[in-house]
């Protein structure tokens, strides 16, 4: 069975809608109704892209040039 619920649009949310899809400003709300679900529809079945698990690597740590100086000048 058909089941709809009603959804309250901002207004800035309708005006990026009617530019995304290049739509006239005097469009009847059943129309904009029509592309919203479109929009859901299209988005729903597109292929979303698997997010990618970057391992970080390991940063190189500066040397001590305090400890390397006195092991250079540490005589035996």
């Amino acid at each position: 069975m058909y089941k709809s619920q009603r959804l309250t649009l901002s207004y800035p949310a309708v005006e990026r809608l009617k530019q995304v899809y290049n739509l006239p400003n005097d469009l009847p709300p059943q129309a904009l109704a029509g592309y919203v679900e479109r929009m859901i529809f299209e988005y729903l079945t597109t292929p979303q892209p698997t997010p990618v698990q970057i391992t970080p690597t390991p940063q190189a740590q500066a040397p001590n040039i305090n400890k390397l100086a006195a092991m250079a000048t540490k005589k035996s």
